[in-house]
């Protein structure tokens, strides 16, 4: 469920909001025991945290997790993703590299495989054809030549499918334009 498990990593203390309130305000201060043995009462207190309408929105949100067994069902369409994504960089030789964990997606776009010259210009322009198809992305990266889609946890296999439908097709006429061969 967590990103630190994909690495093996017990952190000390782990924060999480957002999604865990499925859009309530919500947070949580996650510890092992012994930590918060040490915490005097009220310590970890937040506007976001303890109140009752939030809980039970999280509570339920994580009832839910388990219910529909999203976090397997993550693995899964992640590792679709990931084959996706490979075929797409096969085809593509404006992507440097990439990287998947679950359903994270990063994307470097590079003018030149070889040299790793990043596509700076190439990948704004992209980004922003994107955006008009419909299809948003974050751009990121030392030099913002890398684009990163975080999809809702219960995308499907077949909207992999068309979002990638929509990005060989615009990623190809930015290699065009370009020239990147």
């Amino acid at each position: 469920m967590f990103a630190c498990e994909h690495s093996g990593v017990a952190p000390d203390i782990m924060l999480m909001a957002k999604a865990l309130g499925s859009g309530i305000p919500m947070s949580a201060v996650i510890a092992r025991a012994e930590i918060f043995d040490d915490f005097a009462p009220g310590s970890v207190v937040s506007t976001y945290a303890g109140y009752t309408i939030g809980c039970a929105v999280a509570n339920k949100v994580l009832d839910i997790f388990k219910e529909d067994d999203l976090v397997n069902k993550c693995a899964e369409t992640g590792k679709y993703l990931e084959g996706t994504v490979e075929k797409f960089r096969q085809n593509h030789p404006s992507v440097g590299s990439y990287s998947v964990k679950g359903l994270y997606l990063g994307i470097e776009f590079v003018r030149d495989r070889k040299t790793k010259e990043p596509a700076v210009n190439e990948t704004l322009e992209l980004v922003d054809n994107m955006c008009k198809a419909g299809l948003l992305a974050g751009i990121n990266g030392y030099y913002n030549n890398r684009i990163s889609f975080i999809p809702p946890i219960n995308i499907i296999n077949a909207d992999i499918d068309e979002i990638f439908k929509i990005m060989n097709r615009l990623t190809g006429d930015i290699e065009a334009k370009y020239n990147i061969i």
